[in-house]
């Protein structure tokens, strides 16, 4: 048994992921690699997402996914993908097989994620 006084209840701030409706957008962040031809990137990840939103167990079937390009990181250009779920629940097995399928998808079209790179210059201390 677990007691919660009133005072932290009050004090609390609590999302209710239900209300007003259950179904919720899901956020998927990926990044390509620098060379990837962004046009091409957009174009395969929302074919993948499409099928997912359309069989997948959860998924609003009649969503169109969409990706928003927002950061140029370390090693990628960064972008987030978003599905939608019929419940909060559902939006871990629809990420589950959106991320297996966009990897097969990227490498069936040669798609890099890279990982981070550093480069380093060695230079004699003098100069």
């Amino acid at each position: 048994m677990v007691i919660v006084p009133n005072s932290k209840i009050a004090s609390t701030t609590i999302t209710n992921d239900s209300l007003p409706v259950p179904e919720m957008s899901v956020v998927v962040q990926c990044g390509v690699a620098y060379t990837s031809d962004l046009e091409k990137v957009e174009k395969v990840t929302i074919e993948t997402a499409k099928k997912i939103q359309k069989n997948v167990q959860g998924a609003v079937k009649d969503f169109e996914p969409f990706i928003r390009y927002h950061t140029f990181g370390d090693s990628n250009i960064n972008f987030s993908i978003i599905l939608r779920v019929q419940t909060f629940v559902d939006k871990y097995l629809v990420t589950h097989e959106f991320i297996k399928s966009l990897k097969k998808s990227y490498d069936k079209e040669r798609i890099e994620i890279s990982w981070p790179v550093r480069k380093i210059y060695y230079g004699n201390a003098d100069s």
